[in-house]
């Protein structure tokens, strides 16, 4: 692959150049540059050439082991890597150690959070599911019962009421409830 510089000033690429990436690896005496116009790669001397002399391309200003491993090859013009410090890489190491560890336990006391939130709801699920149990509704309206005594129409009337008000609370902490759960997941 060649890293050229594009003559308009636009992005770089990289790409195979047919013909090009079989000239050799060395002093920098060639620039190449894709021309959009012609729809070529052109190569262009920047240093004089004798006769005989070979023709060398600098692939990439890249040090050692990043030549090794996007070339296949080591060059002796290719300078080596620099080696981070110990003390450095050690810091740096135990810096992201300390990163991962606070993430872990603020995720660890989310996840804690959350369990104890589904505990909640689980038990407050109960406590609705088994007073809807004994409700006898349909649709948020009371049912008659046939077998329960005859009240006088005003404590009726009264009751009624409070049972309505009672299954909508109900209905409406299910549905806060509901909803708690699918954001908990």
């Amino acid at each position: 692959d060649d890293i050229v510089e594009p003559q308009s000033g636009g992005m770089k690429h990289s790409f195979l150049a047919p013909l090009a990436d079989l000239i050799n690896f060395g002093p920098p005496c060639l620039t190449g540059s894709y021309n959009a116009d012609d729809r070529a790669f052109d190569l262009i001397a920047t240093c004089p050439f004798s006769k005989g002399q070979e023709v060398t391309f600098w692939y990439s200003g890249d040090c050692a082991d990043v030549i090794v491993a996007n070339f296949g090859f080591l060059h002796p013009l290719v300078p080596p890597c620099d080696a981070p410090g110990e003390d450095d890489e050690e810091e740096d190491w135990e810096r992201k150690s300390n990163e991962w560890r606070e993430e872990s336990e603020l995720r660890e006391k989310e996840l804690w959070e959350a369990y104890r939130k589904m505990d909640l709801l689980k038990e407050e699920m109960a406590v609705l599911e088994s007073q809807l149990v004994g409700c006898d509704c349909e649709d948020g309206e009371k049912k008659r019962r046939t077998e329960s005594a005859p009240v006088a129409s005003g404590e009726r009337a009264a009751a009624e009421a409070n049972h309505k008000l009672r299954i909508r609370r109900i209905n409406e902490q299910a549905q806060t409830n509901q909803k708690m759960m699918e954001e908990l997941g």
